[in-house]
């Protein structure tokens, strides 16, 4: 019997080729994957490594939305309380205004005041993990420290912004001297300082004054925290709308890279058909008999 090299070499050739489809349907059955490597489909690779840029930079957005809202939080339920403490100042400063308040009434409004200044300095200067809130860019500086006798802001007025989303940021970095004094001469620690004295001095002129630059503390702190309810909604709606833009990634990631288990179920069928086919074809064509050696 004569078998010539490319009939074997030939027929070895179909083997591996089945066996490599064979092979390449099983993977994309057992990972769920159609793309393996690049030379499975550049095309579909290069959709791929966009897909997943994509999702990384939504993943990032999501993840500084979330500290800024932590963030924003935070603050949010500082301001509040400075509000109210505020309110508290002006309902005493009010009730001691006048000559009908008794020495007793005017210590203890005095000691209320006081209360109050250090009460509203330790929500200003307070930390959200390691860093000041109310301290602009300068975050590892406390904001407000009394040196020498004098209310002394130690922050800037310089604004930090956090990117959530595509065109969309929210400020994290609250200035201090803004809220505390804005355009006023003087800053509300300063103020609460000079009401306590006015109202154990008994000068109802300084107390119309204090009262009057309360309201504008007043005022000041609404509107810090007006806007950080601001950023804090358009957190939510990016938080939103980041989710629907994952899913939407997701989806064409599955699209570019994932395989049709249904197809990719038959095709590993019919590879391993093809596989069976070759392999038997090759043991047919070299099976010797006694009648082919007598030939």
């Amino acid at each position: 019997m004569r078998v010539t090299f490319n009939a074997v070499s030939g027929q070895l050739n179909a083997i591996n080729a089945a066996a490599s489809e064979l092979t390449k349907a099983q993977t994309q059955v057992s990972t769920g994957r159609r793309v393996q490597a690049p030379s499975d489909d550049p095309s579909a690779v290069q959709s791929i490594v966009g897909d997943q840029a994509d999702l990384g930079a939504i993943d990032n957005y999501s993840e500084a939305a979330d500290n800024a809202g932590s963030r924003l939080a935070m603050a949010d339920n500082l301001l509040t309380a400075i509000v109210d403490k505020i309110s508290q100042a002006l309902t005493t400063a009010t009730a001691m205004h006048g000559d009908t308040a008794n020495t007793a009434s005017r210590t203890a409004a005095y000691e209320t005041v006081v209360g109050l200044r250090d009460s509203i300095l330790g929500d200003v200067n307070t930390k959200f993990r390691g860093t000041y809130l109310f301290s602009g860019s300068q975050a590892l500086t406390r904001p407000y420290a009394q040196i020498a006798g004098v209310w002394i802001y130690q922050g800037d007025t310089t604004a930090v912004g956090v990117d959530i989303g595509q065109s969309r940021s929210v400020t994290t970095a609250i200035d201090g001297a803004g809220l505390a004094q804005g355009s006023d001469p003087r800053d509300l620690f300063t103020v609460l300082d000079d009401l306590a004295a006015h109202i154990v001095a008994v000068d109802n002129d300084g107390v119309t004054n204090d009262i009057a630059a309360l309201e504008r503390a007043f005022s000041r702190a609404t509107a810090v925290q007006s806007r950080i309810g601001a950023d804090q909604r358009k957190i939510w709606d990016g938080q939103d709308q980041l989710t629907k833009l994952k899913q939407a990634a997701l989806t064409q990631l599955s699209k570019d890279r994932d395989a049709n288990m249904a197809e990719a179920i038959t095709r590993m069928s019919q590879a391993d058909t093809t596989y069976r086919a070759a392999l038997g074809a090759v043991g047919t064509a070299n099976r010797a008999s006694l009648l082919d050696y007598i030939k």
